[in-house]
């Protein structure tokens, strides 16, 4: 879906999160991160606060 949203322009200008439980020494993470994410979270890892806090920032709020 990323790769497909980053080849329009519009699409290539949108913050895209991810929230996962993957490990970030993951070989589908990593495939993830190349159709170019602004930020991931490992979801065991952060707290919800990270999460809203990012979003909020990229949002503007």
């Amino acid at each position: 879906m990323m790769e497909k949203l980053r080849e329009d322009e519009w699409g290539k200008k949108v913050p895209i999160i991810i929230l996962t439980k993957l490990n970030p020494d993951d070989k589908t993470l990593n495939e993830i991160m190349a159709s170019g994410p602004s930020y991931y979270f490992i979801k065991s890892k952060r707290q919800l606060e990270d999460l809203t806090e990012k979003v909020k920032k990229e949002l503007g709020v």
